[in-house]
């Protein structure tokens, strides 16, 4: 119900720093009376209505606590504060597990403010039958939670023996109720000079929860240099409700801890050393600490120690590891994590690693610079990423203070020549420490060039077909730039063709010679009577069938191919178009079964 009434948000958090080992258990105890001192009039911590909640505050100077020094410290509302994270709900803070760097001077489940009870009267601004009056002031404002003031907080502008005065009248008739003065506070302040300063928080007002008509008042006061802790209690007005609380200090686990019992069988001015972490200090009107009682608490005494770092390598290359060895104290943490004298590390980069060396509480730190030398971050640049055969190129490196290559060269340049697309290897040093780096030269192969002619030689005004293959372009002397050309040379001529595969080319020559063939006379075969003319001839040539029988005739070009097939009557003539031919040298055949007769024929264009 507390909770939902208030709902209140949880402070934030400090972080710790490295620590040692424990050693709140060896600090050394006292008990005295004295003077509370004035109220503390320093700055609030957290907010005006607190309950459960924690704030992080700055502390005027560094304060060492358990070995370790710190700059922030956690205040809880519920009367304790911690160098550790808290969660606000710690009610048995000392022997909760989940604390740790704890000073606790009165851990309760508190609320901050005075809780009395009262009657409201509708539409009257006296409060009549108020239970408790002795720590009221005319100024403090009410907390209307329970909405009998239409949910706006009062002022208390009056007070007598048991009444109260506020500028708001009340809208509703309650007898009894409870009435929430807004008067607690937690203030901090600082007193004094460096390096003897006093670093003071102040619970002012503050009330068990749900406990009636009571003031419960303490200060926590931090020592500069000394490290001095005390808590002392101020003036109180406590309740018939007896409950206990708990007193002490706490390190960094429940194995380590130095509180306070105080039972049937002492008192607080009388308050004994607790054996177990669940010890606690009665709390009631019979059992409660007189005014400037004040509980403190000094570190043991010891010797700062004089720490020495040893590395096995003052500077290694990346990815390398090398050794820190601490010595000069009885305990060590690093700034790693780390919390043994030997250490190793495999910084990425040159870091400063911090050794903590403690003997008991006393703390000393020492810095060492890690260096690390980087692996030379290799570039090359090439003068051309891919050659022909028979070219070169130049391979160059950067990054590094010196190189070498696969080659045995120590130069930052090379020039190579593959004859095939090869793969070289650099070096780069910086110093002792070394990258490698892969570099492919590729190379193009030059085209092997095949030329082939339909005929070698040819007659004048007839034409040959040149054929090219072996490369993926092809430029002709004659300015073709086909695979296949048709030339019709009237002259013997040697053509060069040009084959290309990107950059890379090659050439080849071939010879087209060229006849006068001024007229054709074939000897006969089997019959000297086949009579063919026109011949040459251009679209269409006549046969004669000197057979007395009918005769096959076919055509063949000069490759074999049977371009035509036909017949013709005995003693017969058949004209034969020619018009879907090309030009050039043909061989007519005509068979009858029991004679062949043959003839070469030439069309022209």
């Amino acid at each position: 119900m507390k909770k939902t009434i208030l709902n209140l948000v949880l402070a934030g958090m400090v972080l710790l720093s490295s620590k040692g080992a424990a050693q709140v258990s060896a600090y050394t105890f006292s008990q005295s009376t004295g003077a509370y001192g004035p109220l503390n009039t320093g700055s609030l911590v957290g907010g005006t209505v607190q309950d459960d909640d924690v704030t992080q505050v700055a502390l005027p100077f560094g304060f060492t606590f358990n070995g370790t020094t710190y700059s922030t410290v956690n205040v809880c509302s519920n009367g304790y504060m911690s160098f550790a994270a808290l969660s606000g709900f710690e009610y048995s803070a000392i022997s909760d597990q989940q604390t740790s760097e704890l000073i606790a001077p009165f851990a309760q489940d508190l609320f901050m403010g005075t809780v009395i009870t009262g009657d409201l009267t509708q539409g009257s601004n006296t409060i009549t039958n108020v239970s408790f009056i002795n720590n009221l002031n005319i100024g403090d404002s009410i907390m209307d939670f329970l909405g009998d003031f239409g949910n706006v907080n009062p002022i208390i502008t009056g007070i007598s023996m048991n009444a109260i005065v506020v500028n708001i009248n009340a809208q509703n008739t309650v007898q009894g109720t409870d009435i929430f003065i807004n008067n607690g506070s937690i203030r901090q302040n600082v007193s004094g000079t460096s390096p003897n300063r006093v670093a003071e928080f102040e619970y002012k007002n503050m009330t068990r929860f749900a406990v009636h008509d009571e003031v419960i008042n303490f200060k926590v006061r931090l020592f500069e240099t000394s490290n001095k802790i005390e808590f002392a209690y101020g003036p109180m007005f406590v309740s018939f409700i007896a409950t206990p609380t708990e007193v002490g200090l706490k390190g960094a686990s429940s194995l380590d801890f130095n509180s306070r019992l105080v039972d049937a069988n002492n008192t607080w001015a009388s308050s004994n050393t607790s054996s177990l972490i669940t010890d606690f200090c009665d709390f009631s009107v019979s059992s409660m600490p007189g005014t400037g009682l004040t509980y403190t608490w000094n570190p043991a005494a010891c010797s700062s120690p004089v720490l020495n770092v040893v590395q096995s390598n003052s500077a290694i290359c990346a990815g390398q590891s090398a050794t820190l060895i601490v010595s000069g104290a009885t305990t060590y943490s690093w700034s790693n994590g780390a919390s043994t004298a030997t250490i190793s590390v495999s910084p990425a980069n040159t870091t400063t690693y911090t050794a903590y060396g403690f003997n008991g509480s006393c703390s000393s730190t020492l810095s060492v610079v890690q260096q690390v030398i980087p692996s030379p971050a290799l570039n090359v640049t090439q003068s051309s990423s891919t050659i022909c055969a028979g070219q070169n190129a130049t391979l160059t490196l950067s990054g590094a203070a010196s190189y070498s290559w696969s080659t045995g060269s120590m130069a930052a340049s090379i020039v190579v020549a593959p004859a095939n697309t090869t793969s070289y290897v650099a070096y780069g040093f910086n110093g002792s420490c070394a990258s490698t780096l892969n570099i492919v030269q590729s190379v193009t192969q030059n085209p092997t060039l095949t030329v082939a002619q339909t005929k070698s030689v040819i007659c004048r005004g007839t034409s040959a077909t040149l054929t090219v293959n072996g490369a993926n372009t092809y430029t002709w002397s004659n300015g073709a730039s086909a695979s296949v050309v048709v030339v019709s040379p009237t002259l013997s001529t040697t053509y060069t063709v040009t084959g290309a595969n990107g950059l890379c080319v090659a050439q080849k020559t071939i010879t087209q010679l060229v006849s006068a063939c001024t007229g054709i006379t074939e000897e006969d075969r089997g019959t000297k009577n086949l009579s063919v003319f026109p011949n040459p001839f251009t679209n269409e040539f006549t046969v004669v069938n000197v057979f007395e029988q009918e005769a096959n005739v076919n055509l063949f070009d000069m490759l074999g191919n049977c371009v035509y097939t036909g017949k013709i009557a005995a003693e017969a003539n058949e004209t034969i178009s020619s018009a879907h031919l090309q030009s050039g040298m043909y061989l007519l055949v005509i068979d009858n079964g029991n004679q062949k007769a043959s003839r070469k024929v030439i069309k022209n264009q």
